[in-house]
């Protein structure tokens, strides 16, 4: 009776450390999920970040370069203005792929799209202007 009481606490035993076991088990597949999900949402969000720092950085060199060529007239000047025109767009669409789920964020890829092509449309005003200093 005894060796029968014996052989049913160890395998009692037994089955309590192995549920245990499959609960931990079960936990850390949960939260390895979740941390999966986590690093792809955080790669989404620095591909933006990305992107949009690009995009900023194209609209500066844009207003640079016209800037410069309106100060000095020397089309020289032109080229990172040209360069960052000619890719804005491109940037921007891009942004707008990365950003289509979210609802949110396509209202200000609309706004900033209005925003540049406003831009654009005032630096190729003044960019037709005739050498420096000409605001006649």
């Amino acid at each position: 009776m005894q060796t029968l009481y014996k052989r049913s606490s160890v395998i009692g035993c037994f089955a309590l450390l192995l549920a245990i076991v499959i609960g931990a088990a079960f936990i850390t597949k949960r939260q390895l999920d979740v941390q999966v999900r986590t690093e792809i949402w955080v790669i989404h969000t620095r591909q933006v970040l990305l992107q949009l720092s690009q995009t900023e950085s194209l609209l500066k060199d844009a207003e640079t370069g016209q800037r410069g060529y309106l100060y000095t007239g020397k089309k020289d000047y032109l080229a990172p203005y040209n360069l960052a025109v000619a890719n804005v767009e491109s940037h921007i669409d891009a942004l707008a792929r990365l950003t289509a789920d979210n609802p949110t964020q396509q209202a200000r890829i609309a706004s900033l799209r209005a925003a540049a092509s406003m831009r654009a449309k005032i630096s190729r005003f003044a960019s037709s202007r005739s050498g420096p200093h000409s605001c006649t």
